[in-house]
């Protein structure tokens, strides 16, 4: 429950893509609920009623006006919400509340971000015309597209255990299959699976079913994904790209220095696609020479596994049947982003506290994690965050583009103190990873972006870029000066903007 100070500091910086403030001086205002249907479909937020807005030429500010009767407006928002007119309720009772500033009552109502499994929320009975999701402007209709995401998103196991019946052992590469059960035999010494046909041997790991209710076999989605033949891979598949590109060590015109795309010289299929980039993504890497026991060495620090389980969590964790399917990993100089279709199934601060995990796709993990890539349910990102709890890198930054429908992850590659970090933004981040709700908004984030991607910017040129409102990006502007992650240069017209000691050529 908010205070009266938490709720005038959140007042004093205006509305956000997370915080909406509405007028209802007599009732419960109709557009509350396609709100509502926003917040829950995307990052959740909160909606305040009896706040009005002020505007004065292009500056917008608030003022609290109240609201006559908040039991009232209370009481009439539960009907509606438990009336059907929503398909799902997903608020508790305390999440809905009155709360008295400055002698006027306001009505708070706190959205969370749905459950994976309880999306879409939807007003009526057609998700197709009554899904909402949130972005910078405001609520706005779901695409069809996103909402077959979240019906598919939904179901648990949806993602990659489809029995695709007309397909048999014939339509998967052998040579890939043969190169995979090596690297399980060195991996898994004396295990009972080493015998088994290579039927067998798939059907065990899920490459293969049989389902004898419906009477049906044949290769799973997880099989084709895995170990399909070209062919075979793009007739399933046909949306699905993978692409790798290294883009550090350029000159002149070049767009990058290394590619690994499909150009007929390899089987497209993700076995394939995994193992040919991560020794890539590792070439340059310093390895150590100590001993794990008296017989083996052991050549991986933490920003090896971190970077291995960064690569296979993109392609676990996609959703393949998104029209516009993209597995992109880049190399830059200082980091590696990576970037798969599919929005995250968990909201981000559970990821960062760790020991969750929603995997879209159960058999590829499986698959992954017997030959020594992938940790199990739940570990995943720990691994990930461990370079930037105990070896002084910059901690990865995770995020959705809620347009694209994909989760974008970038991995630090370079310490701290080769980036010549302020012990400001160290602090910053370091309190981010232990409380990530304090991270920056989504806004804040795509103005950093910016900034590091374009050097010397000035105000106009950022609006451009952004399209965030002057009156905002000036807050937004100051907030990352204060944090010292940014440096202003230049006075008056001649003000440009810079991130502070980083760089990512």
């Amino acid at each position: 429950m908010l205070s009266e100070k938490e709720l005038l500091n959140i007042l004093d910086n205006k509305e956000k893509v997370n915080v909406e403030f509405k007028e209802a001086k007599r009732g419960v205002p109709k557009s509350i609920y396609e709100t509502y249907y926003s917040f829950a479909n995307t990052n959740g937020g909160m909606i305040i009623l009896g706040v009005k807005e002020i505007k004065t030429g292009t500056a917008v500010n608030y003022e609290i006006s109240g609201v006559e009767n908040a039991n009232s407006i209370i009481s009439d928002f539960w009907n509606t919400i438990n009336s059907g007119k929503v398909n799902r309720n997903i608020l508790k009772d305390a999440d809905v509340y009155s709360l008295t500033v400055q002698g006027l009552e306001l009505v708070i109502l706190h959205i969370p971000r749905a459950l994976y499994n309880q999306k879409p929320i939807y007003i009526g009975s057609n998700p197709y015309a009554g899904t909402f999701k949130r972005n910078f402007e405001g609520d706005y209709r779901c695409t069809k597209e996103s909402v077959n995401s979240m019906i598919r998103d939904s179901f648990q196991n949806a993602g990659d255990n489809e029995i695709l019946e007309w397909l048999n052992i014939g339509d998967l590469d052998k040579n890939t299959i043969a190169v995979y059960r090596t690297r399980f035999r060195n991996n898994n010494e004396g295990h009972i699976y080493e015998e088994l046909s290579d039927k067998d041997f798939l059907t065990k790991m899920g490459a293969y079913r049989f389902d004898k209710k419906r009477n049906i076999e044949g290769v799973t989605s997880a099989g084709v994904l895995m170990f399909g033949k070209t062919e075979t891979f793009n007739e399933i598949y046909h949306n699905v790209n993978l692409d790798y590109r290294d883009e550090t060590n350029l000159f002149g015109d070049m767009r990058w220095s290394d590619r690994i795309i499909e150009n007929g010289l390899w089987e497209k299929n993700l076995y394939n696609f995994i193992t040919k980039v991560y020794p890539k993504l590792i070439s340059e890497f310093p390895v150590p020479f100590q001993m794990k026991n008296s017989l083996q060495r052991n050549d991986e620090t933490k920003l090896h596994v971190a970077t291995r389980e960064a690569l296979v969590n993109s392609v676990i964790h996609a959703d393949f049947k998104e029209e516009s399917c993209s597995i992109l990993v880049i190399k830059k100089e200082n980091f590696i982003s990576y970037s798969n279709p599919g929005l995250l199934r968990i909201p981000i601060e559970q990821i960062y506290q760790g020991g969750v995990s929603v995997t879209r796709n159960i058999t590829l993990q499986k698959l992954f994690r017997f030959i020594g890539f992938g940790e199990s349910a739940g570990s995943g990102y720990d691994k990930i965050l461990a370079p930037s709890r105990a070896e002084g890198f910059q901690v990865p930054e995770l995020y959705e583009n809620q347009d694209m429908r994909t989760t974008n992850l970038k991995l630090w590659i370079v310490k701290k103190e080769h980036g010549a970090l302020s012990g400001a933004l160290s602090g910053a981040l370091s309190g981010a990873l232990e409380k990530p709700n304090h991270m920056l908004n989504v806004k804040e984030q795509m103005v950093l972006n910016v900034i590091r991607e374009f050097p010397n910017l000035n105000r106009k040129k950022i609006f451009e870029k952004t399209k965030i409102p002057l009156t905002s990006l000036d807050r937004y502007l100051d907030k990352l000066i204060a944090l010292d992650l940014i440096q202003k240069k230049g006075s008056r017209r001649t003000v440009s903007y810079n991130a502070k000691s980083i760089d990512i050529q």
